[in-house]
């Protein structure tokens, strides 16, 4: 599926987000990206890993590498590939 997808993107050169059910699949997939296409194309986007009612327990790294992503993505007209 990642060699599809990433022939798609290759081709149509369009913005693709990849929502996938968990961060380990998530990272199967942003390595698969990573390994068929430049780096640079490919962003992962972290889940918050926020509660619902524990406000405090809140992961400051990927609150920092979600920052890092969607600043990428404002200042840049370049399609990308997000994998979160």
């Amino acid at each position: 599926m990642s060699f599809r997808l990433a022939a798609a993107f290759q081709k149509n050169q369009h913005f693709l987000l990849l929502v996938l059910d968990d961060a380990e699949q998530a990272a199967y997939f942003l390595n698969d990206f990573e390994q068929l296409l430049s780096s640079s194309e490919v962003l992962y986007f972290p889940a918050s890993y926020r509660q619902p009612y524990a406000l405090e327990t809140n992961d400051n790294a990927n609150i920092l590498l979600r920052a890092e992503v969607l600043k990428k993505l404002s200042t840049s007209k370049k399609p990308r590939v997000v994998v979160t």
